[in-house]
């Protein structure tokens, strides 16, 4: 499983981490982001590339887990 931590980075660059991992179609991946918003585009992006996402909610972050 491919694992990006995007917490602390500003926009876009949770977006262009994501973008590029949907390039190398891993079959899994967990994006950690720190915001409610991130989440969300990260979201949308990942589904956009044909992933199924699961979101679970941690003290100060996000993990989206998705999977082809």
């Amino acid at each position: 499983m491919k694992i990006i931590d995007t917490c602390g980075l500003s926009c876009p660059q949770p977006l262009m981490l994501t973008k590029q991992a949907i390039v190398e179609s891993p079959p899994e991946m967990e994006i950690l982001v720190d915001s409610h918003a991130r989440c969300q585009s990260v979201e949308e992006l990942l589904k956009e590339g044909g992933y199924s996402v699961k979101i679970k909610e941690n003290s100060e972050s996000f993990s989206l887990f998705a999977k082809k």
